[in-house]
């Protein structure tokens, strides 16, 4: 296991590369609504998010890279969402998975706790009449519980509680972020759904929550939407050379002045000595 100093640095240039990181954990399944008219299932909660523009990486240090995958949806009927899954970045970057939406009349999930223990992602949404909202991870800005001053963003957020008609929308932080050169909206909550819809799937590689179903005054069974898988991208100066050793499942986007690499998959990187 890498110690604190290994994974963040000891702060000589000669060792470290400074790095911009993203850390996205997979968001959660939205709820499914059964064959009673009128009903409308909870949002998935997005996945929580690790994203710092402060932190050093060792030179020739193996990082071990795992992308979360998105929660699956609820199927038709009473059927919450399962939870994402936890993504990782090192030993010490482990943002957990965003929890499911609930069917009508539950309680959203809660958000997924990292092992380690580190932070909860965000709440699923609760179904109609009466469900209330999943318990969501502290939204920390600005702050390191490592001592480090590296972290500039992480967290979740509790999954909204329904009303009597409308399931709660999933937590999330919905964060604008720019790292691969243009800019990308992470970790949305799941939306709930009117009318007679199955919910859709969020989009991959986002952490988003799924979004959630309804079934109008059909009384049709209807499935949530799928959570969208993590990500984890790192990008550098380009006045650095290229990893001495990468692999796994990853592109390179263009950024002017950065070397840029986004893992849709998991893999390893190890930053040029």
């Amino acid at each position: 296991m890498s110690t604190l100093t290994q994974f963040f640095g000891g702060g000589s240039s000669s060792t470290t590369i400074p790095v911009e990181i993203l850390v996205v954990a997979g968001g959660g399944g939205a709820g499914g609504v059964p064959a009673f008219a009128n009903n409308s299932s909870g949002g998935g909660g997005a996945g929580c998010v690790y994203y710092s523009t402060v932190i050093e990486l060792q030179k020739g240090v193996a990082y071990t890279i795992a992308v979360g995958g998105g929660g699956t949806g609820g199927a038709a009927g009473s059927n919450a969402g399962s939870s994402g899954s936890q993504s990782q970045c090192g030993s010490f970057i482990l943002p957990a998975g965003g929890g499911g939406g609930a069917p009508p009349g539950s309680t959203g999930g809660s958000g997924a706790v990292s092992t380690p223990g580190f932070i909860r992602g965000s709440g699923g949404g609760g179904g109609n009449s009466g469900g209330g909202a999943g318990l969501g991870g502290p939204t920390v800005y600005n702050a390191d519980p490592y001592g480090e001053n590296a972290i500039s963003c992480i967290g979740g957020t509790a999954g909204g509680a329904s009303t009597s008609n409308t399931g709660g929308s999933g937590g999330g932080l919905a964060l604008d972020i720019s790292i691969t050169g243009a800019q990308v909206t992470y970790a949305s909550g799941g939306y709930t759904s009117s009318g007679t819809n199955n919910g859709t799937n969020a989009a991959a590689n986002t952490g988003n929550g799924g979004n959630g179903s309804s079934n109008g005054s059909t009384g049709s069974n209807r499935a949530g939407g799928n959570g969208g898988s993590g990500v984890v991208i790192i990008a550098y100066p380009n006045t650095y050379a290229v990893p001495s050793v990468i692999s796994g499942t990853y592109n390179e986007p263009t950024r002017s002045g950065y070397r840029v690499y986004r893992f849709t998959g998991s893999g390893s990187i190890t930053l040029p000595s």
